[in-house]
């Protein structure tokens, strides 16, 4: 879901991109979490309605700045990839936060350093792009607090609120 919404920043529509992950990537764990858990009450579901609107109004950006075609495969594809995750990870038992979060960074790792490679590209150093070890910091960090809400409430709720990244995008 990262590789797809950093691909979709770089070469598409920020303004298509960044929404519809983050609208799919909340609609997914809404749809298992209501087969899983249960329907919420009417008022929750009211206030996933608007959460979920707001996130779609914020990050979108201005009116008429993007082509609504541009980006919109590479944002659905983030969004499957966020919301699977989201999914998954709130499967965890309560004491197991880290082990998942461990494998799933390792795996993602490993997977960039083949990408690299087969692009005869050069492995840079943490020192050459301090940008990239910041947003794998906060990535990582992000993800223990989701796993932390996930188990303090609802599926679909911990989802909503860990959508909001795209607001900054």
């Amino acid at each position: 879901g990262l590789a797809m919404l950093y691909r979709g920043l770089a070469t598409a529509e920020a303004a298509v991109v960044a929404p519809t992950a983050a609208v799919v990537g909340v609609v997914l764990p809404v749809l298992i979490g209501a087969a899983l858990i249960g329907l919420p009450t009417p008022l929750q579901v009211m206030g996933l309605v608007a959460r979920t609107m707001g996130i779609w109004l914020v990050a979108r950006g201005a009116p008429g700045t993007a082509r609504a075609d541009s980006g919109l495969g590479l944002g659905l594809l983030a969004g499957i990839g966020f919301g699977g995750f989201f999914v998954s990870m709130a499967q965890v038992p309560g004491g197991s936060v880290f082990t998942p979060l461990i494998v799933s960074k390792s795996v993602a790792t490993l997977l960039g350093v083949i990408v690299v490679l087969q692009q005869r590209q050069p492995l840079l150093t943490p020192r050459a792009n301090p940008w990239a070890v910041l947003a794998g910091v906060l990535d990582a960090a992000g993800n223990v607090f989701y796993l932390i809400a996930a188990h303090l409430t609802r599926l679909d709720f911990a989802a909503l609120v860990s959508s909001m990244a795209p607001a900054v995008t």
